[in-house]
């Protein structure tokens, strides 16, 4: 399954899952908003790299879920925020708005901690103690269901394959055609920005 819907009504919050980490990333963030019921929420299930090894193609497969709401507020965190960015800038009447949170796609990066091997746990250890301020956000759970899912040679090989894709993307050519509201989250050791 490629999504759920929860079963409010209103405004399509659509939150896309990255790369690495799939529906739980946005747990207690949609537990809050069903609260307020106001907002049909959609959520991604897997981790992006379940879904094909080209941003090409997962631009498709969320394009296809937006465009099935007509118009929504695309959420996304990393990868998940790319995508956000570049559907938001190449087809903006589908867009209401978007939150992006950690997007690559302004130049290389490097986080320093190699390529994994197939379902090694210490290697996603040292990329949540990357990706996370708050390392008490990511549990042991999450960790062990990460590299389970790596485990998977297609997945682990569209990993591969799109956090190359990812590196070399250059979003900054796409940003001026951007319209509707925006945005951008971004957490440092020193606090959050947006």
């Amino acid at each position: 399954m490629l999504y759920k819907q929860h079963s409010n009504t209103g405004t399509p919050l659509i939150f896309v899952s990255g790369l690495f980490a799939g529906d739980w990333m946005w747990e207690s963030t949609i537990a809050h908003l069903n609260k307020k019921k106001k907002y049909t929420i959609i959520q991604m299930i897997p981790p992006l790299a379940a879904l094909g090894g080209t941003i090409e193609v997962l631009r498709e497969r969320l394009l296809d879920i937006i465009t099935v709401n007509q118009q929504a507020v695309v959420v996304g965190n990393s990868l998940g925020g790319l995508l956000a960015l570049d559907i938001a800038a190449r087809w903006p009447e589908h867009v209401l708005a978007f939150v992006v949170s950690g997007a690559p796609g302004m130049g290389s990066v490097n986080l320093g901690i190699g390529l994994p091997k197939k379902g090694d746990k210490e290697w996603f250890l040292r990329l949540a103690s990357k990706l996370f301020v708050d390392h008490n956000r990511i549990s042991k759970d999450d960790i062990e269901r990460t590299a389970i899912f790596f485990s998977d040679k297609r997945n682990f090989i569209n990993m591969v394959r799109l956090a190359r894709n990812a590196d070399d993307y250059n979003i900054k050519p796409l940003l001026p055609k951007i319209r509707c509201p925006v945005l951008l989250v971004w957490v440092s050791k020193t606090g959050l920005l947006l």
